[in-house]
């Protein structure tokens, strides 16, 4: 059974069922996503099924574990119900008798304790003794015994320093009673010679070499009976020899099973390979809490190992974020934590985060018992780098150039000379795969490969020693190709595919970007800045992107006209989605005159109607109008359809805001059709939802939810995650007018939490004014006060009238509540006289609140007073309105 949509409404169940803090306030999503470790946004997309967004296990058992500790859970069967909602298997008899999951009330019949396990003889082993704790990689070690269950032959590989060893070893001290005749390890690290292989496994299992008979023979005839478990510890460098003899025991002692660690596989016939991922870490975009930070094991360890070395240290809200940097930085690789976590004898944590850079020289105090190649970090990678061919170590360094990941396709272009065919990147790309030092990731059927951190510094390292301007050069070149490639198709048919193709390649986008600026490739910079800033817009990188165009504009010297114009249009765009209009439109007037100059007509009306809307945001509805007017009238002349169809839109905006809701809907309709023809995902999405708004005003609220719902789906499906804020800010307003204040507080809050990430101040201030208003519904007015004030000042930062209009409206929502009427008619006033100056009418929702205000405000204070209070409230000058509201008291 998976049913999402289910298990995201008891979620929401649940959280309104949870009372975690002293003031009693109820838990909302934010507050669940903090608690288990993650970002509120992230939280959201896996709960609806966002793409690329998936719930996992750990998810729900960490939801499970939250709510019974907040006592919205109160027994196992509630556990076990909301597991099943999306196919969780169970908690282990062990996991139920440990906090919080022991408070709940156990399943009918159920044992309250696991009976006791029972003890038996070891049979030998030779396994050392562990000397420092094992932390976490419970699942790994779960899936290592299973295959072991499956195959008599599994190869444990990974990088240097990953913890193969150490895995292996747990693994297999777990297993010693199901093996009749013991576990046995063989280390190989220290042996050079492979034809020694054979005597390193004699000696490990006490077997002597017998005359007239050869050692492999010797250790076929004490093997072929025994039931027993053999670990090759360390083979990649005897990969060879330790194959082919592990072929002949396994073909001829039915009963053996062989466990290897290897940083490549023996490619021997029925080998299991099994790859050893890093330690866990938060997401880059996961805000943590103390508490959850230190569920990761990654920080677990480096904690544990530092605690070792300094018994005071501990996890701190201090140092919490420079230990998170660490663990990062370090790939959560468990050799490389250990090393740093020692280094807390001799610097603070925050000084081991600063020295990363140089990390090679930094952890260098390693175990004086451990084999040389652990005891430094350099040295740790210097023996898989020297177990390589020349070519292959030329490719390494070559491929320290990408960011993130690559496409083979990228390695061949990019790293393809007169000393590397492509032909050969291929092949050595797949070899450095099997030695561990790339890794190879499956993403919607195709093939991804990416560096970690710390190869990549040590790969570029090599890379700065030979020829890496040159490589780096062709880098920007092919992302260059590839986003301008892109460029045309972000408006078509395709944008899903290209806008998730660019997410996935962003990293390497902004190298190339860096890369370009900081080597005075400054035209290679600004046609990518012109070609991405429509990405970083849909997908949510605002703030990225006009620093990145700020920086071009500052080096414009030397730019083409028309690479400079597309730098400012994309500027403009930008600065209007953080509502910094005066900026937005000093770019967009200084782009439109160079495309003047150009002639270039298509974009001329581009940059008319992006002017439209900034000026519309403004309330100047007359000048938008105009302007909107002339860019419809060049997309016609043009007969650019999807020009036409965005003007259009931009105009039946214009219209709904002075409250001419019959023809907006006519326009509306017409753009949805338009957009739909042309197949234009995210304009269909966009002109849904404004639809949606006038179908609302309308008053079909069934239609009006349809209508969002489907837009949701598109700009979710597209990965836009501002539109998709703003339709969950809509939803949330369609479920105020339902009477379902809990459910609107919920959206309100996930859309806030959203648009206040890209800096989206507009659609903040809007939604602090929604969240007053259900807060005055619910009857708690110090909360709804408290959204007023915080909204009402971001609206007058940014000089958004109409807005403030609806601030004003919302405080005197809160006077009618609270019984002052005088100053309740005040407020109204003011807002009238506001609205008046800006053209923007209430809108039927609106209207009907705010005539029921007037109307208590009126019978409360008589006629005279009320007229009175009235006349003071219209002739009140903006700034003294502002002060007006963000005074809590009534006046004398």
């Amino acid at each position: 059974m998976y049913d999402l949509q289910a298990f995201r409404k008891r979620v929401q169940e649940l959280c309104r069922r949870s009372s975690p803090y002293d003031d009693g306030r109820h838990a909302t999503q934010r507050d669940l996503a903090e608690a288990i470790g993650l970002h509120p946004t992230e939280l959201s997309k896996r709960l609806n099924g966002v793409k690329d967004a998936h719930l996992s296990d750990r998810d729900v058992r960490a939801m499970v574990r939250t709510f019974a500790e907040w006592g919205a859970i109160q027994s196992q069967a509630e556990a076990l119900d909301l597991l099943n909602l999306v196919g969780c298997a169970s908690f282990t008899a062990a996991e139920w008798q440990s906090p919080p999951l022991d408070m709940l009330t156990p399943l009918k019949g159920q044992a309250a304790t696991a009976p006791p396990r029972t003890t038996q003889e070891q049979p030998r082993s030779n396994l050392p003794r562990a000397l420092t704790s094992f932390v976490g990689r419970k699942r790994e070690m779960a899936e290592v015994e299973q295959l072991m269950s499956l195959t008599r032959l599994l190869t444990v590989t990974g990088a240097g320093g990953c913890g193969k060893t150490r895995l292996v070893l747990e693994v297999a001290g777990g297993l010693i009673a199901s093996f009749a005749d013991g576990v046995w390890l063989v280390e190989l690290a220290a042996l050079s010679d492979p034809q020694l292989v054979p005597q390193a496994i004699a000696a490990a299992l006490g077997v002597r070499e017998q005359p007239g008979s050869s050692l492999l023979d010797t250790l076929l005839a004490v093997l072929r009976g025994r039931e027993l478990l053999l670990v090759l510890d360390n083979c990649e460098h005897l990969a060879q020899a330790v194959a082919e003899l592990v072929h002949q025991l396994l073909l001829r002692c039915p009963k053996l099973q062989i466990l290897t660690t290897s940083r490549e596989p023996l490619r021997t016939d029925g080998e299991v390979i099994w790859r050893l991922p890093s330690m866990s870490l938060p997401e880059p975009q996961v805000k943590t809490t103390l508490r959850s930070l230190a569920q990761y094991e990654a920080i677990r360890l480096f904690v544990e190992r530092a605690r070792a070395a300094l018994p005071e240290m501990a996890l701190t809200q201090s140092n919490a974020e420079a230990v998170r940097e660490i663990c990062t930085r370090l790939d959560g690789i468990p050799l490389a934590l250990e090393l740093g976590a020692v280094m807390v004898r001799v610097m603070s944590v925050e000084q081991i985060r600063a020295h990363l850079d140089d990390r090679f020289a930094l952890l260098t105090t390693g175990s004086r018992t451990s084999l040389p190649r652990q005891q430094t970090l350099q040295a740790l990678i210097d023996w898989s780098y020297n177990l390589l061919t020349e070519d292959e170590q030329r490719l390494l360094a070559r491929l320290a150039v990408f960011a993130g990941g690559f496409s083979m396709e990228a390695a061949e272009a990019v790293c393809t000379d007169q000393r590397i065919k492509a032909s050969a990147v291929v092949i050595g790309l797949g070899r450095l795969v099997d030695k561990s030092l790339v890794l190879k990731d499956e993403q919607e059927d195709t093939a991804r490969y990416r560096l970690l951190e710390t190869i990549r510094q040590y790969a570029a390292d090599k890379l700065a020693a030979h020829d890496g301007e040159e490589v780096r050069r062709c880098h920007a070149k092919y992302y260059l190709a590839l986003a301008e490639q892109a460029e045309p198709e972000l408006r078509g048919a395709q944008q899903v595919i290209w806008l998730n193709r660019l997410e996935r390649e962003h990293d390497n986008m902004r190298a190339a970007i860096g890369w370009s600026l900081g080597n005075a490739e400054n035209e290679t910079a600004m046609r990518l800045g012109g070609t991405l800033w429509k990405f970083w817009e849909t997908h949510g990188h605002i703030s990225e992107g006009r620093r990145w165009l700020t920086m071009m504009l500052v080096r414009r010297d030397g730019a083409s006209p028309l690479t400079l114009a597309r730098i400012l249009n994309g500027a403009g765009i930008l600065a209007w989605n953080q509502s910094d209009h005066f900026v937005a439109r000093s770019l967009l007037d200084e782009s439109l005159k160079i495309y003047r100059e150009l002639g270039d007509k298509r974009m001329i009306a581009r940059l008319l109607s992006s002017i439209g809307i900034v000026v519309e945001d403004s309330g100047d509805y007359l000048t938008a109008h105009t302007l909107l007017e002339e860019s419809l009238a060049i997309y016609q002349e043009l007969g650019d359809k999807v020009g036409i169809a965005l003007a259009l839109n931009n105009f039946g905006n214009v219209l709904m805001y002075q409250g001419k809701y019959g023809e907006a809907r006519t326009i509306f309709g017409e753009t949805v059709g338009l957009y739909r023809e042309l197949g234009e995902m995210r304009g269909i999405a966009i002109a849904l939802h404004n639809l949606a708004i006038i179908v609302t005003t309308e008053g079909d609220l069934k239609q009006a939810r349809t209508l969002r719902e489907e837009s949701l789906a598109i700009f979710r499906q597209l990965g836009d995650v501002r539109n998709a804020a703003y339709v969950l800010e809509s939803l949330g307003g369609l479920s105020t007018q339902e009477g379902n204040y809990e459910e609107a507080h919920t959206l309100f809050e996930e859309s806030l939490t959203t648009l206040q990430e890209l800096g989206d101040e507009w659609a903040s201030a809007i939604l602090l004014n929604n969240l007053g208003n259900v807060a005055v519904s619910q009857g708690d007015y110090a909360q709804a006060r408290a959204y007023y004030q915080e909204g009402i000042k971001v609206q007058y930062k940014i000089g958004n009238k109409k807005g403030i209009s609806e601030s004003l409206e919302g405080f005197a929502s809160l006077a009618v509540s609270e019984g002052q009427m005088r100053r309740a008619a005040q407020l109204l006033a003011m807002s009238e006289a506001l609205r008046d100056t800006t053209g923007t009418p209430l809108t039927p929702a609106e209207h009907s609140i705010y005539e029921r205000n007037i109307a208590a405000a009126r019978t409360q204070l008589g006629e005279v007073m009320f007229t009175a209070a009235w006349l003071k409230g219209r002739a009140m000058p903006l700034d003294e309105a502002i002060d007006y509201a963000l005074n809590s008291l009534t006046p004398v």
